[in-house]
């Protein structure tokens, strides 16, 4: 019998119902990663604008916005599986009706779909985490969260794998692609019905008690501290990462179906990083699995942004496309131990709410960074500037956490 490797042995600890979360979770992720390799082609390529697609990816991020924060309180106290089931439904159909937007340059709804389709998404993002924490026991707890982290690598694997082998094999354009991935979305409510999860312990957020739960349910000081560092890696993030498609297609002419096999690679990448930094994590600590991964991911980085400043250089692709894999599972695989410590040193009280504010603040921070890059585009800014505004942000936050882990391991000291 074939044994897994030492650092993978845990992973085979975890129930049957966090696999079921985690394959539902896996399903929404796919049509979320799916639009995020080749939806701001499609646009493109039916007349819209780098301006206009940056500001129909803020929409997308402004529904989430709206919805994260009030979700903070809603799911205090209450099951989670039953907002499971709602974002498997909405995700998936309001995908559907944002393709016809497109096609049909229905460009008003279009700016509703994509406000809903946010919000369809953020009932489960939120929710993950909090429900991991009430049902997974502690002594695998970091491994639940590592694998919880590989969900947006995986579905990168199958999205990259399914667009290719549509658009090279079945000669399938970005709309019908999208279309059926879309489809396959709505096989993750099924699951949902299946999850178990423990009763909640803490009070539930109602009207009644609302005033009193806001004031003195939550330690804001501590979770603002904890949120800082986030902050300021997801608007460099956001001002970069949804438009790496376009960064490759405009400087090195690289298409849907080139771009779908990077993303194939940097994902096969990421799942192992990301599997290995638990181990990682427990035999070294925060300081090397958060810092030492996260300091060469923003130098890479900025190596994107300056061999692009001479883009038809022989050089300039072969190692853009290199930083670019190389990068990936470095930012990446820190991301479920950064969360780790985030919701260990916020506390038990404060979870759900930090949980929900990560999203709250990823759509708002993406919602700016996105109209920014529109802005900066339309003024004639190029990927350059946009790469290293994004490696100046990321260096900041990087510092910021190294200072949340000497806190955090000094309050666990004493």
């Amino acid at each position: 019998m074939l044994k897994l490797p030492r650092a993978l042995r845990l992973y085979r600890n975890l129930s049957p119902s966090f696999y079921r979360v985690f394959t539902a979770q896996l399903l929404l992720t796919f049509v979320q990663t799916a639009f995020l390799l080749i939806f701001n082609l499609l646009l493109k390529k039916n007349g819209y604008t780098d301006l206009q697609i940056g500001t129909y990816t803020s929409v997308q991020y402004l529904g989430v916005l709206l919805l994260a924060f009030p979700l903070g309180f809603i799911l205090r106290g209450r099951r989670i599986r039953p907002f499971f089931l709602v974002s498997g439904l909405l995700t998936p159909l309001i995908s559907l009706a944002v393709l016809e937007c497109v096609v049909h340059r229905w460009d008003g709804l279009l700016y509703v779909a994509l406000f809903l389709w946010g919000m369809g998404f953020v009932s489960f993002q939120i929710g993950v985490l909090p429900w991991l924490l009430r049902n997974t026991s502690s002594h695998v707890r970091t491994e639940a969260i590592a694998f919880l982290y590989t969900n947006f690598s995986m579905s990168q694997l199958l999205a990259g794998a399914a667009i290719w082998g549509l658009t090279v094999g079945m000669e399938w354009d970005e709309y019908r692609v999208l279309q059926v991935i879309s489809l396959l979305g709505l096989l993750s409510p099924m699951l949902c019905f299946s999850i178990r999860e423990n009763a909640p312990e803490q009070e539930a957020f109602t009207l009644r008690n609302a005033k009193a739960l806001f004031f003195k349910g939550y330690d804001w000081p501590r979770i603002g501290r904890v949120l800082l560092p986030n902050t300021f890696l997801t608007i460099g993030a956001g001002l970069t990462m949804p438009f790496m498609n376009l960064f490759f297609y405009v400087t090195y002419g690289i298409d849907s179906d080139d771009y779908s096999l990077l993303s194939i690679a940097t994902a096969i990448a990421v799942v192992i990083g990301t599997l290995y930094i638990a181990r990682i994590r427990r035999q070294f600590g925060y300081r090397i699995a958060i810092t030492l991964s996260q300091v060469p991911a923003v130098a890479l980085l900025a190596g994107m942004a300056l061999v692009s400043l001479e883009p038809e250089w022989a050089f300039a692709m072969p190692l853009a496309l290199a930083f670019f894999l190389l990068r990936q599972p470095l930012m990446h695989s820190a991301v479920p131990m950064t969360r780790e410590l985030m919701l260990l040193h916020a506390g038990e009280r404060n979870r759900e709410m930090v949980s929900s504010l990560v999203s709250s603040i990823r759509s708002g921070t993406y919602v700016f960074s996105a109209q920014l890059f529109g802005l900066m585009r339309g003024n004639g800014a190029g990927f350059p500037l946009i790469l290293l505004t994004t490696a100046v942000l990321y260096g900041l936050g990087v510092i910021m956490y190294y200072r949340l882990i000497v806190s955090y391991e000094r309050g666990s000291s004493e």
